[in-house]
């Protein structure tokens, strides 16, 4: 059905993926090419950035692969051009989401931007 040999479905990995957001059209051109589903996280990226990544992963893989974007449950007015990633996690992630995060991080040794 999703053009796949294993049902194994990558999530979108953001910022995580071990070089950051470089290693994501890696990370995810490999899990398509091993037969699962690569997906890359597309939350924060610019929209140059996106359609480079985007690129990346249709010049080294044939396979399918998808797109992870998060949407807020709430549409309103978009930030301000030059408001930092830093700020926007402040305003839109909640609090105990966070310290759950920054908890995982440093238990596994993950670097956090």
């Amino acid at each position: 059905m999703l053009g796949i040999e294993y049902p194994i479905l990558l999530a979108g990995m953001g910022g995580i993926a071990g070089e950051g957001h470089a290693a994501q059209p890696k990370l995810a051109a490999a899990v398509s090419n091993a037969g699962g589903m690569g997906v890359l996280g597309a939350t924060g990226l610019p929209l140059d950035e996106l359609r480079s990544e985007i690129r990346e992963i249709k010049r080294v893989t044939d396979k399918p692969f998808g797109v992870d974007v998060l949407l807020p449950e709430g549409i309103g007015e978009a930030p301000p051009p030059d408001i930092s990633m830093a700020e926007l996690k402040k305003q839109f992630v909640p609090q105990p989401h966070m310290d759950f995060v920054e908890k995982m991080a440093a238990e596994y040794g993950v670097a956090l931007k």
